[in-house]
């Protein structure tokens, strides 16, 4: 037996019910949000590229400090990001010098 088709209480899409009168997305993000008593949070704004320029930032910065010659580590706790993510921005770097 399939969910019934619902208008969302929350966003008011129409869609296959989850819980509490919301489609899955909204029931998606009040789990996520820890079920908060007022319902689930709004949902986020697409197409900012705010993240986009952030992590492009953050990758100039690894290059910067990778030429003084910081470690990944270091790096990593300066940009606070993981180890990884630096060897991710080093791997790139190498790519794009070396084509």
């Amino acid at each position: 037996m399939g969910s019934r088709r619902i208008t969302c209480a929350c966003c008011g899409r129409p869609g296959d019910h989850d819980t509490n009168g919301w489609v899955k997305s909204c029931a998606v993000r009040w789990r996520a949000a820890g079920r908060p008593a007022d319902g689930p949070p709004a949902p986020g704004v697409r197409g900012t590229g705010g993240e986009w320029q952030a992590a492009r930032e953050r990758r100039a910065e690894y290059a910067e400090l990778a030429g003084l010659g910081w470690s990944k580590t270091y790096i990593a706790w300066e940009l606070s990001v993981s180890v990884r993510t630096v060897e991710r921005y080093a791997a790139a770097a190498k790519e794009m010098t070396c084509g």
